[in-house]
């Protein structure tokens, strides 16, 4: 949805206004009929509504390599949008797919180290351990219908 304001309206309800046409004489007036007769225009113009933000957690595996090859990826791509040419593509979807591979490694790494962490208690199992791990890495799993999961090659035999 896009939202546009109508800048030629809301100055010429501003210019029949009586903050225009009869301004206050005293000192407290003005100030009261200023932020009156702005609220009323705003709220004609560009009326307050509700917003939701919702703070995502970052995921436990994301440092600082991956702060970096994410900011690599963005100055690449801002780059080839400012000045689109082969060459520039190129580089940003190649740094693209590093990035990818990079957050692979460290999703990996991260929750093989997590989940190997439950059982290095010596011969005992911490099955609570297990438990939590996998719910947070259900989590984690992507949910959108585009994005797959990598699976290992099988062989077929005939």
């Amino acid at each position: 949805m896009e939202y546009t304001f109508d800048y030629d309206g809301f100055i010429g309800e501003l210019e029949q206004s009586r903050l225009v046409l009869d301004v206050p004489s005293d000192v407290i007036d003005p100030v009261e009929c200023y932020k009156s007769t702005l609220s009323t225009v705003l709220d004609k113009f560009a009326p307050q509504r509700q917003i939701r933000v919702t703070a995502r957690s970052s995921a436990p595996w994301f440092d600082a390599d991956c702060r970096n090859c994410k900011a690599s990826t963005r100055k690449l791509e801002k780059a080839y949008w400012k000045k689109p040419c082969d060459q520039s593509r190129s580089a940003w979807q190649k740094q693209f797919s590093s990035q990818r591979e990079l957050f692979q490694q460290k999703l990996v790494a991260y929750w093989t180290a997590t989940v190997d962490a439950c059982g290095s208690k010596g011969l005992v199992v911490d099955d609570r351990c297990y438990s939590h791990n996998l719910t947070a890495i259900l989590s984690y799993l992507p949910t959108t219908s585009h994005t797959t999961l990598r699976r290992r090659s099988t062989v077929s035999v005939r």
